[in-house]
């Protein structure tokens, strides 16, 4: 898919405003043991995930569709939600358990709760077992 000069454009500040908070997660990732991502595209987002017996990611999300990014583009009120995903793919089908830190938070406020609400999703993620995974979680995958 070809981009317009100006929805390239819009993207781009989205990513660039985004990675404003980069230092923060990786000093969450470092000091959790976790991996820092970074998903541009055209739905720039930013991911911590460590992958054990139960993979663990804290996901930092826009709350807006692709068209509502490409046409608006960076905004300081753009919402935000940060989602706590534990997961087992074994035995298949995989499952997949989300829970929201928060939600539909102003971009504006991110720098100064991030750190913390990291904190509060990983200790979320810690809580959940194997156990809950396969009794409450989403299927993921597909069996052989």
């Amino acid at each position: 898919m070809s981009l317009s000069p100006e929805v390239t454009a819009r993207i781009q500040a989205v990513e660039a405003k985004l990675a404003e908070l980069d230092p923060i997660l990786h000093d969450f990732c470092k000091r959790s043991g976790f991996t820092f991502s970074s998903h541009v595209g055209v739905w720039p987002r930013r991911k911590a995930w460590a992958r054990e017996e139960i993979d663990r990611a804290l996901d930092l999300v826009m709350d807006l569709t692709v068209p509502e990014v490409m046409e608006r583009g960076f905004y300081p009120d753009m919402p935000w939600s940060l989602r706590a995903t534990a997961s087992v793919m074994l035995p298949l089908p995989g499952r997949l358990l989300t829970e929201d830190v928060f939600q539909g938070l102003p971009f504006s406020q991110l720098a100064g709760i991030l750190s913390a609400r990291l904190e509060d999703g990983l200790a979320r993620l810690r809580q959940i077992s194997r156990e809950d995974i396969i009794a409450r979680g989403q299927i993921h995958g597909q069996a052989a």
